[in-house]
């Protein structure tokens, strides 16, 4: 076999992140939907110091900060979730 005949083989490509779930992740039945955001480094640092004063997880700072901020300006928000 020709040693050049290997460089034109293509091999196939690794599974795409978006197909396979990550080994040992569930989905939250109570939080069933993910959100990301870009944030700026000053947040980060705040939202570090709350988690840590609070003894929660940092997604944890994260979710109740947008349930505070949807429920002052959503009033439909707050009456879904009792906060009316």
């Amino acid at each position: 076999m020709d040693a050049n005949a290997n460089l034109n083989a293509t091999a196939p490509l690794p599974a795409s992140p978006t197909t396979k779930a990550k080994p040992g992740h569930k989905a939250s039945i109570r939080f069933p939907y993910q959100s990301h955001c870009a944030i700026t480094p000053a947040m980060k640092a705040a939202i570090e110091r709350a988690a840590r004063r609070m003894c929660l997880n940092e997604s944890n700072v994260h979710r109740m900060a947008l349930i505070h901020y949807l429920t002052q300006v959503d009033p439909e928000f707050a009456r879904e979730n009792g906060n009316a």
